[in-house]
């Protein structure tokens, strides 16, 4: 393993703001701190903006697992 993913984790941001078409909704992102990963997920922004990724009244966060059941982690799809 990398010395630099060494202290890191998985961390699921969601989008709480208003989403449509070409924004993300969702984000799994390694990062060492929460701050950090929002602040990844902020610089990956598509039409949603920057500030939805960095406001946690318009985003949640929250750490993966290494741990649980097998199955399916992420679905993330925009029907029309």
């Amino acid at each position: 393993m990398s010395l630099d993913n060494f202290n890191t984790h998985l961390w699921i941001l969601s989008n709480k703001s208003n989403l449509g078409y070409d924004m993300n909704h969702n984000m799994v992102v390694r990062a060492t701190t929460s701050k950090e990963a929002r602040q990844y997920a902020a610089d990956a922004a598509s039409d949603e903006g920057q500030k939805v990724w960095l406001n946690p009244k318009l985003s949640t966060i929250r750490k993966l697992l290494y741990e649980g059941k097998k199955g399916i982690i992420i679905i993330d799809s925009l029907s029309s």
